[in-house]
């Protein structure tokens, strides 16, 4: 039964991604003149997407906080009651966690594993904002839909999670409205250029990358998904290790090229 904990996280995660995409979009609508008078867009989705790897390795402040005062509240305990010292990274917030925790031991936590995640993630952020630069933010939005589908099918194949029916019936669905969109933004595309070959092109190619990323993206969740149930860390962790990763190697490479 979902909790109104959960229920915030998903209103969160709607406001919040939307918020994501209109800001992205206005910045790439943006004008500027440069040195020799001419004006010139803001066309910088790598450097969007740093941008983004730069608010996720935030969290590690968040993270370091929790694991200091998991380490405050172990040490508590042993004095207490003369147990032993919990794991780093284990969120055990009872003593019944702890003990499920204890008959269900993970293995051991290591932070590189998550270079591979990071990557997945610099991809397909880098894919999705430069498609943004090629359609709307409402075709883009909605295009993004398709990772259900994407991870669905890769979390059977890779994960052996089971799908029940509705769940078939609900990523053929996302998979019809996904169609129709992508289809809709080319034949009838929402553009000032003249050309209309041209726009629809530059739509088509804009809306391929966003599907593109939904796979990367696809693939980004289920390797965070096995690592988040076979391994000793918290999902804040997670997020904040491949924040580290992703900004330190896409700044190195918008400096490098």
């Amino acid at each position: 039964m979902k909790t109104l904990y959960d229920w915030f996280l998903a209103f969160g995660m709607l406001v919040t991604g939307s918020a994501n995409t209109l800001t992205t979009k206005y910045a790439d609508t943006l004008e500027v003149k440069g040195l020799h008078g001419k004006k010139t867009e803001f066309n910088h989705p790598f450097f969007q997407a740093d941008g983004m790897f730069l608010g996720e390795s935030l969290c590690m402040i968040v993270f370091l906080g929790s694991v200091f005062r998991q380490r405050a509240r172990d040490r508590r305990a042993k004095a207490q009651q003369g147990t032993e010292k919990q794991p780093l990274l284990v969120g055990a917030k009872d003593d019944a966690a702890s003990d499920s925790l204890s008959t269900a031991p993970k293995k051991t936590f290591n932070p590189f594993l998550f270079i591979l995640p990071a990557l997945c993630d610099m991809t397909g952020t880098s894919c999705m904002y430069i498609g943004l630069t090629l359609t709307s933010a409402s075709i883009f939005q909605m295009l993004r839909g398709s990772v259900v589908i994407f991870t669905g099918i890769l979390s059977v194949l890779f994960l052996k999670n089971k799908q029940y029916l509705f769940h078939w019936v609900g990523m053929l669905l996302v998979l019809i409205g996904t169609a129709l969109v992508g289809v809709a933004s080319i034949i009838d595309p929402d553009d000032d250029d003249d050309d209309d070959s041209k726009s629809a092109s530059k739509i088509m190619l804009g809306n391929g990358l966003v599907v593109f990323a939904q796979v990367v993206v696809a693939i980004q969740m289920v390797v965070e998904e096995k690592f988040i149930t076979s391994m000793k860390v918290a999902p804040i962790g997670v997020v904040a290790f491949e924040g580290v990763f992703g900004f330190t190697i896409l700044s190195c490479l918008l400096v490098a090229f």
